[in-house]
């Protein structure tokens, strides 16, 4: 769980031989991935997400492949609270 305006790492231990250095990606359908630093060192993907939004809740898939056998893949789940906020208003005319 974060809050909106905070930053985030989202983490995944993955494991393989051989590890490689581009071992670890991630995806988020309709997340713009400009937003978000990705990094892998010792068996540990990370992603820094720095100014949280609202609408970034949800799933992030982590994505670990070495190259041997099919990719693995983990979901990591990201809870993006923030302060009541006005969606839409509407005036209704009688």
């Amino acid at each position: 769980m974060a809050v909106a305006g905070s930053s985030v790492t989202l983490t995944c231990k993955v494991a393989g031989n051989p590890m490689v250095p581009s071992m670890v990606t991630w995806k988020r359908e309709g997340f713009d991935m400009t937003r978000a630093l990705p990094s892998y060192t010792d068996g540990v993907g990370t992603l820094y997400i720095e100014t949280l939004e609202r609408t970034d809740s949800g799933s992030f898939q982590c994505i670990a492949d070495n190259g041997v056998g099919s990719p693995a893949e983990a979901e990591v789940a990201l809870d993006v609270q923030c302060r009541c906020c006005f969606i839409d208003a509407v005036v209704y005319v009688q």
